[in-house]
């Protein structure tokens, strides 16, 4: 918008100056307006920009969900329990399942104070602990 104000206000000064018979810029102004014309505006630069943005970061996303599609998906993946899902699943008290802990009978991670069990590992020592009742 400034640039055509800019430009009509040289013309207008132009007509001025070719009204009082003073030498004219007709020329000049001829090809600032050919320059401009063939410039990009403001508007076309900044559209032209966001759709180069708007294209990498396309691109970026796509590159970013390779490796996830990539990696296979598994059925049986562990799933972690806290101390609480283990002493309801076991059925037995918190007391009991620090017990466990110490004397190695049941593996954990510890994470920023906080204790996990793996399921799998809480079913494979109901498994080998499992005996029979005889008659």
């Amino acid at each position: 918008m400034r640039e055509l104000e800019s430009q009509k206000e040289k013309l207008q000064s132009t007509n001025w100056n070719q009204s009082k018979g003073a030498p004219t810029q007709s020329l000049q102004t001829e090809k600032s307006i050919d320059k401009t014309a063939t410039e990009p505006t403001i508007k076309q630069q900044i559209l032209q920009l966001l759709h180069t943005i708007t294209h990498h970061t396309q691109v970026l996303v796509q590159e970013l969900e390779k490796p996830i599609k990539r990696q296979p998906t598994q059925q049986n993946h562990s799933q972690w329990l806290d101390t609480p899902e283990v002493v309801n699943q076991l059925h037995v008290s918190a007391r009991t399942i620090q017990r466990y802990r110490s004397k190695g009978i049941l593996p954990y991670t510890k994470i920023e104070g906080k204790i996990y069990y793996k399921q799998e590992e809480i079913e494979k020592i109901l498994e080998n602990r499992y005996r029979r009742i005889q008659k």
